[in-house]
C-alpha cells in the first residue's frame, strides 16, 4: 500500500457517476476515509456536451465508452 512507502498520500474520488447510487457512493467514501490518508479530494463528475462520454451516458451505458 502506498501509505507504507510514501510520507504523504492523498486520494481523489469522483462522485455522481451515471448509475451510481447513494449507497454505492457512501460505501466508496467510507472505504476511502478508512484508509486514513493525509488528504481526500471529492469531485463531482461533469459530463460536457458533444463529448463521447456524454453520448454513452445518455445511452446509460458507460461501458460502451471506449475513449
Amino acid at each position: 500500500m502506498a501509505m507504507g512507502i510514501f510520507s504523504r498520500v492523498s486520494l481523489d474520488l469522483i462522485y455522481a457517476r451515471p448509475d451510481q447510487t447513494d449507497a454505492e457512493w457512501r460505501a466508496e467514501l467510507k472505504q476511502a476515509l478508512a484508509f486514513g490518508t493525509d488528504h481526500l479530494s471529492l469531485y463531482q463528475l461533469t459530463i460536457e456536451p458533444e463529448y463521447a462520454l456524454r453520448f454513452a451516458a445518455q445511452k446509460r451505458s458507460i461501458a460502451d465508452y471506449s475513449g
